[in-house]
């Protein structure tokens, strides 16, 4: 592990780069390239290894295009298109990054073009400093509001956005240049869907009745055509929907608070994740599957106790040190960026438990409406699609399928709150033991220069390894958590999943020592480490994530991940994370 702080020469750190928004860091799984968002630019750094280190300016700068100069921005009126989020992900062959701003833009670069840029800059540029007025980015559309959870499906090429419409846009890339000799050239029900989409498609999911933080497709070859995606509004409602067959089906708080065994706390909903049953790894025993001895009622655990379990690293961290410049953000600067914000307070909230089975619930039709091609200019209306149904039609085409509709889908879902970590299963096709963690990454401390810190206490950021079996979960106030997925077989049909708390970072030891500032996170950033990235072409697509299963079986023992956590102050803690060659189950941070 490393730890280090760099300055800018010209820092500027605006309000809006250090209001409370989510993960803005984000490393390539197929380059050495860290993707750091400040304000409305985009600053990429090439670490280096082994300490991860980053020079005090970005080797290139992504400086976002506006859709229109004259868009508000919801955080900071003064920085419009500041960015909310920013996620790198696969599009196909293709790994792009894509940023979510506070204006509604939304823009997004394949990273092969970014590297192969940085390839090209002369020595004698500034730092390396530069525009990217020659690199066009493959999408640049506005959401009307403040755009912020983002979501891209690899085989179906799809990106979905959630902005504070209250609705979430999917921009569905052309799969073929030609259209299909099918008479429905559009159906995406048919089993040639895949080779059949020869226009660019943008859909709008209107469903939630709050603003929605956080959307999650089930990226897995168990859903190659996209048919799931998952959202989560501010309220702590889940919606999964069924995106092609133009329904949905609503998971209220109080339900999944009841399907855990406890009251509803009324708290706000931030992360939702589509996990996919094979990341989880078989375990012997009790103590592997939870970490704890946890508490139970009717099946559900409660594992909160898990975090008295953990432990200090195996490899001493006292050698460590964090610089401090003059340029670093104070609490002082930040407490002023909250007066315009909508209240957190949870007792606005007034929810009571539902007594009945979250799989009861009624599922309702979507609101569903298709424009031709996301590519043309906004105010040019496309003509309609042959083959899609117009909505009153659908509606009514679908109402007798809704009373009886019953959820089966290929995933668990791992949802987050400001300070509660749930696991569950929508349907019996993958058992799940509902677990629950509260107060996952709670912290009382105190030093009265960190406890300014509990107004970011929000579990608003998430990595995942799935070769690895981790869920990687941040709180903004400073604080992350790295959760192993769980599976324990009772019998040869008969098994559950489950997590456990394996580490939470910075260590304790880190704290101590100063190491960790005084200040939120901006981001935390997990991929490869140098030398063991992913292969740009050539994937091999039998198992999920674009690997074979026996080259996925191998990384889960060799390969490790690089973890980045970024603060406000661009003080920067990296980790590497791995398992033992061997195949133990314990989880391993350096």
């Amino acid at each position: 592990m490393a730890a280090g702080k760099r300055g800018f020469r010209e820092l500027d750190i605006s309000v809006s780069s250090a209001t409370p928004a989510k993960d803005r860091t984000a490393l390539s799984h197929y380059q050495n390239l860290y993707f750091v968002a400040v304000g409305p630019e985009i600053h990429v750094y090439q670490p280096q290894f082994p300490t991860q280190k980053l020079t005090s300016n970005p080797v290139f700068k992504l400086c976002l295009p506006v859709t229109e100069i004259s868009l508000p921005g919801y955080i900071n009126p003064e920085s419009p298109h500041a960015i909310n989020h920013l996620v790198v992900g696969d599009l196909g062959n293709e790994e792009i990054v894509v940023a979510a701003c506070d204006d509604g833009d939304v823009i997004s670069y394949t990273t092969r073009s970014i590297g192969f840029a940085i390839g090209k800059l002369e020595p004698a540029t500034e730092a390396g400093v530069v525009p990217l007025d020659y690199i066009r980015p493959i999408l640049h559309r506005n959401v009307r509001k403040s755009a912020w959870g983002i979501a891209i499906h690899k085989l179906s090429r799809l990106i979905a956005i959630s902005a504070n419409t209250q609705e979430i846009t999917i921009f569905a890339f052309a799969l073929n240049a030609e259209p299909s000799s099918s008479n429905d050239p559009w159906d995406p029900t048919s089993r040639t869907y895949l080779e059949c989409r020869a226009q660019d498609r943008e859909i709008l999911l209107q469903g939630h009745a709050a603003n929605i933080p956080n959307v999650s497709f089930c990226n897995t070859e168990d859903d190659r055509i996209g048919m799931y995606l998952v959202s989560n509004d501010i309220n702590g409602t889940v919606v999964i929907w069924r995106i092609w067959e133009g329904y949905f089906k609503i998971y209220t708080p109080q339900q999944i608070a009841l399907a855990h065994g406890m009251p509803s706390r009324g708290r706000r909903g931030w992360n939702v994740l589509c996990l996919d049953p094979r990341s989880f790894r078989p375990v012997k025993n009790g103590q592997e599957f939870v970490g704890c001895e946890p508490r139970t009622w009717r099946g559900a655990f409660d594992i909160s106790s898990s975090q008295l379990e953990v432990t200090e690293p195996p490899v001493p961290v006292s050698r460590l040190q964090a610089s401090r410049s003059a340029d670093q953000v104070t609490a002082e600067d930040l407490d002023d960026t909250y007066e315009n914000e909508e209240d957190d307070e949870e007792d606005e909230m007034d929810f009571h438990i539902i007594a009945e089975d979250a799989s009861s619930h009624d599922t309702r039709p979507l609101v569903y409406s298709i424009t031709r091609d996301f590519n043309n200019p906004a105010d040019q209306m496309a003509p309609p699609i042959p083959g899609v149904m117009p909505v009153s039609t659908w509606h009514s085409h679908r109402a007798v399928e809704h009373e009886t509709y019953t959820v089966s889908v290929p995933f668990l879902v791992l949802t987050t709150t400001d300070k509660d970590i749930f696991l569950w299963s929508p349907s019996a096709t993958y058992p799940a033991t509902a677990t629950h963690l509260a107060n996952a990454l709670h912290q009382h401390p105190a030093e009265a220069h960190l406890s300014w810190l509990e107004q970011f206490s929000r579990l608003n950021m998430t990595v995942q390894i799935p070769e690895l079996g981790i869920v990687i979960i941040a709180s903004q106030a400073g604080r992350v958590g790295l959760l192993t997925l769980t599976r324990l077989q009772y019998s040869r049909r008969n098994s559950q999943c489950a997590f456990r708390l394996d580490w939470i970072l910075p260590f304790k030891s880190q704290e101590e020592q100063g190491l960790r500032p005084a200040l939120p996170l901006l981001g935390i950033a997990a991929g490869p480490i140098q030398g063991q990235e992913n292969k740009q072409d050539g994937l091999d697509r039998e198992s999920p994530w674009g690997l074979g299963r026996s080259a996925w079986k191998k990384g889960e023992v060799g390969r490790r991940y690089r973890l980045i956590l970024e603060y406000f102050d661009r003080t920067v803690l990296a980790y590497e994370v791995g398992r033992r060659a061997e195949g133990a189950e314990e989880v391993l941070v350096f």
